[in-house]
């Protein structure tokens, strides 16, 4: 099987898989492993097919044989490709598993879960998130903006001012684009053209 993966045999790859999963001497892992790779083979077609990826995925993990990296590899690939599949509830059900179960506070999986929860439209937990990565990072420009847009789409406007302001102290704004963010609900607000002391709009 690995050899004929590695040699991006996929279709004989995934023929001998599933022998290895149909018989009846194949322990746990070995099921477990032909699992994985069938999904692999799945998920690198042109186009993928998501359906029987996700199948393999699910029943890789379901089989609870392989070591821990290979088993939580398995359900973070199956939020993955349940993602791209559209499948936005599912793959926010199996990356909050992964979640909880791995403790993981890395960046790229925070990231992917606020990315499904803008996408299951909940904008405001979403960029709850980002704001947990930009604690740890906060110099990082990409997640301020993100959390900026998501707060644009739950209508935190308070947030979105707070935010841009310490993009703008930390010279985080570089282009036109980013300064409209900026200066437009000012504008549109009236907040660039209030009357001060001795002056007139």
């Amino acid at each position: 099987i690995v050899t004929a993966f590695d040699a991006k045999k996929g279709d004989e790859a995934a023929t001998k898989a599933e022998a290895l999963i149909a018989d009846p001497a194949a322990n746990a892992y070995d099921k477990a492993f032909a699992h994985q790779v069938a999904a692999s083979v799945e998920a690198d077609r042109d186009p993928p097919n998501y359906v029987k990826a996700i199948e393999h995925y699910k029943l890789a993990v379901a089989a609870d044989a392989l070591d821990n990296n290979g088993h939580y590899q398995m359900l973070y690939n199956m939020a993955v490709m349940q993602s791209q599949a559209d499948q936005y509830a599912d793959s926010l059900v199996s990356l909050d598993r992964f979640l909880n179960e791995t403790k993981s506070d890395k960046p790229e999986a925070i990231g992917f879960k606020a990315y499904l929860l803008n996408q299951l439209e909940r904008p405001a937990d979403a960029a709850v998130l980002y704001e947990q990565i930009l604690a740890k990072n906060p110099d990082d420009k990409t997640t301020l903006m993100n959390a900026v847009s998501l707060y644009q789409q739950a209508g935190n406007d308070n947030r979105v001012d707070e935010l841009l302001a310490i993009a703008r102290q930390k010279n985080m704004l570089t282009n036109e684009s980013e300064y409209r963010t900026l200066y437009v609900p000012l504008i549109n607000g009236g907040g660039l053209f209030e009357t001060g002391a001795g002056g007139s709009a």
